[in-house]
C-alpha cells in the first residue's frame, strides 16, 4: 500500500539492517520522517505529540516516574483498548528488549505497532504499521520487526467491545 523504500539514499538498507526479518517487497514506506510524533502516539492515532514519559505522567499509577507495563495498559485503556493474549485479535503490538531495560523503564519497552486493515499481500498477511522514532512510518507483516532493533512483541491490545 505504501512506497517501496529507496536504495539511492540508504533508506532500504537502514531499515533492513535494523530489522533483519523484513523481506523485500513485503514491507513499504507509508509516511515521511518527522519528529512530531513517535510510535506510541501513532499507535492510538496521535500525529502531533511525542509520547514517552507522558505514559507514566498522564496515565500511570502511582505516577512514580517509572514507565511500567501497567502504565501502558492504562494508556491504551484510555484510548479504548484492552489487553489480549491473542495475536489474531491484536490492534496494537507492544515490543520490548530486556537489554534496553533501565531504571525508568525496567521492562525495556521499546516500540508499538498499529494494525493496518488493507489488502497488502493480497490479504494473506496480518499487516501492521510502525512509526520508527524520528524516521519514516512503515507497513510490515506482523512478525517482521521481531528480534530486530525493538526486540520482541510481548503484549497485545484489542479494541474494547
Amino acid at each position: 500500500c505504501g512506497n517501496q523504500p529507496r536504495t539511492d539514499n540508504g533508506q532500504r538498507q537502514r531499515f533492513e539492517n535494523a530489522f533483519p526479518n523484513l523481506v523485500r517487497c513485503e514491507w513499504s514506506i507509508t509516511g515521511e520522517a518527522t519528529k512530531l510524533y513517535n510510535c506510541f502516539a501513532w499507535s492510538v492515532g496521535i500525529t502531533d505529540e511525542w509520547i514517552w514519559l507522558e505514559v507514566d505522567r498522564k496515565w500511570g499509577n502511582p505516577r512514580n516516574g517509572i514507565i511500567e507495563v501497567a502504565d501502558f495498559d492504562a494508556f491504551y485503556q484510555a484510548f479504548g483498548y484492552e489487553h489480549t493474549t491473542n495475536i489474531n485479535e491484536a490492534e496494537i503490538i507492544l515490543y520490548r528488549d530486556p537489554f534496553k531495560a533501565e531504571l525508568i523503564n525496567p521492562a525495556g519497552i521499546t516500540h508499538a505497532a498499529r494494525r493496518r486493515r488493507c489488502n497488502c499481500g493480497c490479504g494473506r498477511w496480518m499487516m501492521f504499521e510502525s512509526k520508527c522514532g524520528e524516521l519514516e512510518k512503515i507497513e510490515h507483516r506482523h512478525n517482521q520487526l521481531d528480534e530486530g532493533y525493538y526486540g520482541v512483541p510481548f503484549r497485545y491490545y484489542k479494541r474494547r467491545n
